[in-house]
């Protein structure tokens, strides 16, 4: 683990620098100009062991007393390994399909952006800005799995081999660029906006697959597979805002924009020519030269009125056209469509709280209006659905914020809910042999909700004693749907998740942080005969900090998770105990030796369960486990 900082402000430059490198998967982190190296308090580590490199580079200056300029440069480098195993239990009417798989996945990656700001300020009224954008990504990934899939009836239907090795290359320009100005009529102004993006991206993917059945109606099958795709996005859009105020509580908003989005997909799918080895043999079905054309045009008029400083109320209407053009191939009729479109909005502001209402619309993928069938192998078909309809979104928003500072009291709930109308799902159509046959389709009556925030209370200093409590919340409930072998069925789900904390600090010098989280979890289904399910998973934690004797500081963190509800085979529970102790050392305190000891217990475990439709999934990673790291921080020098 290594890292690096420098920064130097002097008038008007402002410039800084950050260098990091480790193989312990960022279970570590470097704090910079006022500490060394540390763990984090309650980190788990990313699934699977990574190596990683990152960078920025930060420059702000002052070129004259008019202009501007802001130049960030960040770089990350990183390999991934990981090895999992998977359970996937499926309820099909009266029978259940289990597959269990490993995995093993190696993914390199490389991504580098820059990204700028200007502003010029000619006068008091005028403001121009230009924030341009680029980014370079790499993948690499190669993948190998193993799967094995049985159900209630026959104890072994099938084993499949997979291997995979995919890379991708793309490209990303972003620009906004902007002009502001003040206009005569006091409070009033006028906003005229340009972006623009070019996104490019190039893929190549291999892939093999060895289906060994043991079943009569399922052949097995040996697939030796390429693809190549090729995709390109350029959008364009062109606003302008005008702001009026009417009198000195009403004022009034206009907002027009005009847009246009391309994006094209070349897919080349070849399966392998067992006698010379070169993938040429073409796939129609599986191959494909999408192109999607739209031209879209908004006018958003909107009154704003302010009772008070404290209570507004703001209520618009959003006149969207589109006008969309989709080609899917040569052999095709193409799909030309036009829409038009009301989105009324609203938002009320009273004190502390916000009520805003919205409405939106996203139109179905190309892929899933393609009208062709399309087998990737004998265990999934797709069938495209030309006649999709958009999903049409009613958005509820609640928020609340209240900081009483005098009281050491903070509250903030935010609230979501979302109201659907043809929702896109997929219908599936599943064989006694576990072979699925999936089609897009529209359905009514799709939402849902979520609700969080937090609650912070600062007591009273008794002596030098400090306490403060806090409790994160999170809760979330849906209403789906799916089409399983022609059963229509409804799934509810519902999921709170608690998080009280505690600190308890003494002179700034020694400190106590215990803290506890569950998450109850519920699945309902309603019109098919699907079990229920429900699991409570459990954590506590205890972080002590202890600043003495001087010079010195120790730091231990030990956190357990419980989940009762997992498959034979997978870890139910875990413990992390990690410890930390540091000392200052050289002239000044510039230097510090440290020691850090990461999953003292060896048990650091990365799993999940989840229920999806009518499937229930757990999943365990491979995950980073117990290391001792010796470390050394040398300061040059410090800064305010």
């Amino acid at each position: 683990m290594a890292a690096g900082f420098l920064a130097k402000f002097q008038d008007d430059l402002q410039l800084s620098a950050k260098l990091n490198s480790d193989n312990i998967s960022s279970s570590g982190n470097f704090t910079g100009n006022y500490g060394g190296f540390n763990t984090y308090p309650n980190g788990y580590g990313a699934p699977g062991l990574s190596t990683a490199s990152t960078g920025n580079l930060d420059f702000t200056r002052d070129l004259t007393k008019t202009l501007k300029l802001h130049i960030e440069y960040r770089f990350n480098n990183s390999v991934n390994d990981n090895n999992s195993t998977t359970r996937v239990q499926q309820d099909v009417t009266d029978t259940i399909f289990n597959t269990l798989s490993e995995s093993l996945q190696h993914q390199r990656s490389n991504d580098q952006n820059f990204h700028a700001e200007t502003e010029w300020k000619p006068d008091s009224l005028t403001s121009v800005r230009y924030n341009p954008d680029m980014e370079y990504i790499y993948h690499d990934n190669i993948n190998s799995s193993n799967s094995t899939e049985s159900n209630t009836y026959v104890p072994l239907l099938n084993t499949t081999l997979n291997s995979d090795h995919g890379s991708s290359n793309e490209f990303q320009y972003t620009h906004n660029l902007s002009y502001y100005r003040k206009l005569n009529k006091k409070g009033a102004s006028i906003t005229i906006s340009n972006s623009l993006s070019f996104h490019p991206e190039n893929t190549i993917d291999f892939n093999n697959q060895d289906l060994l059945s043991f079943v009569a109606v399922l052949p097995s099958d040996t697939l030796r597979r390429s693809a190549k795709n090729t995709n390109g996005d350029a959008s364009e859009v062109l606003s302008a805002a005008y702001h009026y105020p009417i009198t000195r509580k009403l004022s009034a908003d206009v907002v027009l924009v005009g847009l246009h989005d391309q994006n094209k997909g070349d897919l080349l799918t070849y399966d392998e020519d067992l006698k010379t080895g070169l993938y040429d043999i073409l796939i129609p079905d599986q191959s494909s030269d999408l192109i999607r054309t739209l031209w879209a045009e908004n006018l958003t008029p909107q009154l704003t009125y302010n009772f008070t400083d404290n209570i507004s109320l703001k209520a618009g209407v959003t006149g969207q056209t589109q006008q969309i053009g989709n080609h899917f191939n040569s052999y095709t009729n193409d799909l030309d469509q036009n829409f038009y479109y009301l989105f009324p909005s609203g938002e009320i502001h009273v004190n502390d709280f916000t009520l805003s209402y919205s409405e939106s619309v996203q139109q179905p993928s190309i892929n899933n209006l393609q009208p062709v069938t399309i087998v990737y192998s004998p265990l999934y078909t797709f069938i495209g659905n030309p006649n999709l309809k958009p999903t049409y979104y009613h958005n509820i928003n609640f928020e609340y914020r209240n900081n009483k500072y005098q009281q050491g009291l903070l509250i903030y709930v935010n609230s979501h809910i979302v109201l659907e109308n043809n929702t896109i799902v997929n219908e599936q159509s599943i064989n006694a042999e576990g072979a699925t046959v999936a089609t897009p389709i529209n359905r009514n009556g799709r939402f849902t909700a979520y609700l969080n925030g937090y609650v912070n209370k600062r007591f009273k200093k008794h002596g030098k004693w400090l306490l403060s409590a806090d409790v994160n919340y999170n809760l979330s409930a849906g209403h789906n749907f799916f089409i399983v072998n022609q059963q229509n069925g409804y799934q509810n789900t519902q999921n709170i998740i608690l998080r009280p904390q505690l600190y308890l600090s003494w002179n700034d010098l020694i400190s106590f942080e215990p803290s506890y989280t569950i998450n109850f979890a519920t699945t309902q289904y309603q019109l098919v005969n699907y079990p229920n399910t429900s699991y409570t998973m459990q954590g506590a934690g205890m972080a002590a900090d202890i600043s003495l004797p001087e010079s010195f500081r120790w730091r231990a963190s030990y956190n357990y998770n419980y989940n009762p509800l997992v498959a034979p085979g997978f870890e139910r529970s875990s413990n992390l105990l990690n410890f930390l102790v540091t000392k200052r050392i050289q002239k000044g305190g510039k230097g510090e030796i440290g020691l850090i000891c990461y999953d003292i217990l060896n048990q650091n475990v990365s799993a999940s369960h989840y229920v999806i439709d009518n499937t229930i999934n757990d999943v365990q990673n491979q995950v980073l486990r117990r290391y001792v790291l010796l470390t050394y921080t040398y300061h040059f020098s410090k800064f305010k």
